[in-house]
Parts: structure tokens; C-alpha cells; sequence
């Protein structure tokens, strides 16, 4: 099976699998902000299927360049520039995570 989905999809399942448990985390996140809420870091790894929280802030930090926190407060410091931007990404995710 592996090899059929490398052969259709050129990378691993492991790594299709990483991405879109990445992807639904930072959608989570972008919602958090965008609708000021408060949802802990705890939570969405939990939501997501990380094995802990140090293990999404590692992976986070892989993806992003920067910690789940370090992304957030550079978020809240642009804030009015993020919106548009972060809705449209939102959209993207939601038609990715249907398949």
C-alpha cells in the first residue's frame, strides 16, 4: 500500500499523514486567533493526534521555522494584516482536509 501511495502521490504516507495533521493544528490556531478565543496548545495537540505537546511544538517548529507561542505573538503583533490572509489560508485547509 505504501508503495502505491509514493507511486500516485510522489512521498510517503508518513509524511502525507504529518502534513495534514500539521495543517489541521495551525487551522486551529488560525481560528483561535481569528475569533479571539482561547484554546490551550495542550488541546489542539491533543485535537490533532500529536503523542504530546512537546512533540507538536517540535513539528510545529519543523513546518514554521518558529514555536507555536513565537508564531502567535508575532501574529497578535500584525494582527490587522493576518485577518484576510488567515480566512483565505482557512479556506484552502478546509477544501484540503475534505479529501
Amino acid at each position: 500500500m505504501q508503495k502505491n501511495i509514493k507511486e500516485a502521490t510522489g512521498t510517503n504516507l508518513k509524511l502525507i499523514i504529518s502534513n495534514k495533521r500539521f495543517l489541521k493544528a495551525i487551522s486551529l490556531i488560525n481560528r483561535n486567533l481569528i475569533n479571539n478565543t482561547n484554546i490551550s496548545l495542550t488541546l489542539i495537540s491533543y485535537e490533532c493526534n500529536y503523542y504530546d505537546q512537546a512533540h507538536f511544538i517540535k513539528e510545529f517548529k519543523r513546518f514554521m521555522g518558529m514555536t507555536p507561542l513565537e508564531y502567535i505573538r508575532s501574529f497578535n503583533d500584525k494582527k490587522d494584516n493576518y485577518i484576510l490572509t488567515l480566512q483565505s489560508f482557512n479556506t484552502l485547509i478546509d477544501v484540503f482536509n475534505k479529501d
